[in-house]
């Protein structure tokens, strides 16, 4: 099987050929001179020069960050006699967009070399007809990266940078505010917006306020496209592009919630809506064209495939055989190259099959967008219990699914509702096992408020001293876990918790695990650690061990050698069984394990379980993107997976967790 990275290689040999052999007066007349212009003349306003001595005011519609990108590239193309140099950021732009689509798919490297980097429509406008919106575009979508993955700073310097390109870009910014104003709030969303135009107005400032800047940027007759579409209604027009851009403003706003592949489609539809009421060139298309792979990318299936060839099709017969420009399309090897077909109605009918092309793919977006984002729609904040005796694992899972949650998640410990604190008398009629020793009302309407998205106050038990923490106030978070001893007791705090997990560990492993811990930890001797674990023995068989019954889900380590009781250093050979419900699908997740098992359906009819007994090591991040819907929309942006025994409690966890939430929406 050929690899991706000589795939890769050849893809970029053959554009980097196109860029060599191909170009258009676009880049020969208008945007190369210009960029020289400015490095023959000492650096000074090039536009200005351009307006005073009656040049040519088509030559450079872009802003001032293009101008000092394409500079190196013309000096060194000057110098070396060796003009498609100057057109190479167009290919390292091309580059970065295929780094962010990588990045964003990992598993999809195929469908993203498919659908982007082979695009026709890239190969066309840009190493062909040699245009320059591919830069902007670049620099826009790895904002938009970093936007997703919670680095608003850096994203905003990103999008001025964009802006400072090109200000088409800024038809964007109204959506990533609403998002801001949606995730997080309206002061992230205005000071995003700030950074970004601050940048912009760095670049622009020194050349804002001279006439030629004025009238072959900002005065632009392209820009008055936007006005050159719309519906006579009496002696005033409706605008159509600006309209059509005002109601996808308003109904990205009115979503109740957003997830990624919502707002990247959002994207795609407002630059889609954007072309679709304006006559445009060639390279207004490659806006779109990240947002449109996405799509494919993530719908690789025959009627995508069939509407992704047709919109390629179209564009290409239109663009090459019936579109008027001022300046030759395409130039090979410096010679005009003139295929155009004089044919209105044909033209006409070119046209057409292209717009209707946009109507399509604006509808897949929807569809694909609205679908995607009402997955996980949650009314609710998802409760995650983990229950079991002490010393079974509680502390090691709840920290294993913090690495996967991250700040989406808010830990609650069972130990801060003892009723006493260490060294109180009660404790000599008590052990910590027993309900009446535990406010463990109190903690079920501290989860009810939690679930509901409200504050409470609570205090922290500390092991260290034995003493309660002044109350503190706690905010709800997306996801909440309560572990602890009895988080399934109350038949009320269960009915709350919408996935249940008990540890059920071998008791002898236990014991083992409960010396280490609190001999280290807790200062205890061993002699007093097993007198404790007997004295609670009857306790744990009368209000732990019957909370299994009402789990979601049970792990169960246990030994599969013998060993030393208490012994730091003795090597103790694990195995693992995971009972969980039957309507999780779970064969294809257990294919990719690569190591030998058991699974298969209980009596009960209503569980599942496998058992394993060899540590898996497998990239679980890689089989969790693959096997999870929206995984992202779930996860932290920043994880970290454990890799063995706890990697896959971490795997089987997420999908229990995705699996809980689509029935929540239900």
């Amino acid at each position: 099987m050929i690899s991706m990275k000589y795939k890769f290689k050849v893809i970029l040999s053959i554009k980097v050929i196109i860029l060599f052999v191909f170009s258009s007066e676009y880049s020969s007349l208008l945007f190369h001179p210009f960029v020289n212009s400015f490095i023959d003349n000492g650096l000074k306003n090039p536009w200005q020069f351009y307006f005073e001595h009656n040049l040519n005011l088509d030559s450079f519609p872009y802003h001032p960050l293009m101008l000092f990108i394409l500079c190196p590239f013309a000096a060194l193309s000057s110098l070396l006699h060796f003009e498609t140099l100057f057109k190479l950021p167009l290919l390292f732009a091309d580059l970065g967009i295929l780094y962010v689509l990588l990045k964003s798919f990992p598993n999809k490297e195929k469908s993203v070399y498919l659908f982007y980097f082979l695009n026709p429509i890239i190969i066309y406008a840009i190493y062909i007809h040699s245009q320059l919106d591919i830069i902007p575009t670049a620099i826009l979508l790895y904002a938009i990266y970093l936007l997703m993955v919670n680095k608003f700073n850096y994203s905003s310097l990103v999008f001025g940078l964009a802006l400072a390109t090109k200000i088409h870009i800024i038809i964007a910014l109204p959506l990533i505010f609403f998002y801001l104003y949606k995730i997080k709030n309206i002061r992230v969303a205005l000071k995003y917006i700030a950074v970004a135009l601050t940048i912009f107005l760095l670049f622009d400032l020194p050349f804002l306020f001279s006439d030629g800047f004025i009238q072959m940027v900002l005065l632009n007759p392209k820009q008055s496209l936007l006005f050159d579409s719309f519906y006579n209604i009496g002696s005033v027009n409706i605008l159509l592009p600006i309209a059509a851009i005002l109601m996808i403003y308003l109904h990205f706003f009115n979503q109740e919630k957003v997830n990624h592949d919502l707002l990247y489609f959002y994207f795609g539809i407002l630059f889609t809506a954007t072309i679709f009421f304006i006559y445009s060139g060639s390279a207004w298309y490659v806006w779109m064209i990240p947002f449109v792979s996405m799509y494919f990318i993530q719908n690789n299936n025959k009627k995508s495939r069939l509407l992704y060839i047709s919109f390629s099709v179209v564009y290409l017969v239109f663009f090459i055989f019936f579109y008027k420009s001022e300046y030759r399309d395409i130039l090979f090897l410096g010679n005009k190259i003139n295929i155009k077909i004089h044919n209105e109605r044909l033209a006409d009918i070119s046209f057409t099959l292209l717009e209707v092309t946009l109507v399509a793919i604006m509808y897949a977006f929807y569809k694909y967008g609205i679908k995607s984002n009402s997955i996980y729609k949650k009314q609710l904040n998802l409760i995650i219990g983990i229950g079991g005796d002490s010393g079974v694992g509680k502390t090691t899972l709840l920290n294993n699914l913090q690495n996967l949650l991250g700040d989406k998640l808010l830990q609650i410990e069972g130990d801060g509702e003892h009723k006493w604190e260490r060294g109180d008398e009660n404790w000599n009629k008590f052990t910590h096992l027993d309900p009446k020793a535990n406010h463990i009302h109190k903690q079920s309407e501290a989860i009810f408020s939690l679930k509901h998205n409200e504050t409470i106050f609570r205090s922290e038990y500390e092991h260290s001293d034995g003493k309660f923490s002044k109350p503190k106030k706690v905010k709800p978070k997306e996801f909440i876990v309560i572990a602890g001893l009895h988080p399934f007791y109350l038949p009320k705090l269960r009915k709350n918790i919408d996935f249940k997990i008990y540890i059920d560990t071998d008791e002898t492993l236990r014991r083992h695990w409960k010396i280490i811990r609190d001999t280290k930890k807790r200062g205890y001797s061993t002699q007093r650690i097993l007198e404790q674990i007997e004295t609670r023995m009857e306790d744990a068989g009368k209000y732990i061990y019957p909370q299994k019954e009402f789990a979601d889900m049970i792990i169960k380590y246990y030994p599969v050698n013998r060993f030393n009781l208490g012994e730091e250093k003795e090597k103790v050979i694990l195995g693992l069984k995971i009972t969980f419900d039957a309507n999780i699908h779970i064969e294809d997740i257990l294919n990719k394990l690569n190591c030998p098992l058991t699974w298969d359906y209980n009596d009960d009819l209503k569980s599942q379980y496998i058992e394993i007994e060899n540590r898996p090591h497998v990239n679980f991040e890689g089989i969790a993107l693959n096997s999870i819907e929206n995984i992202k929309e779930i996860i932290a942006s920043d994880i970290k997976w454990e890799s063995g025994y706890e990697g896959l409690i971490q795997l089987i966890s997420l999908k229990m967790i995705s699996e809980k939430l689509k029935e929540n929406n239900k």
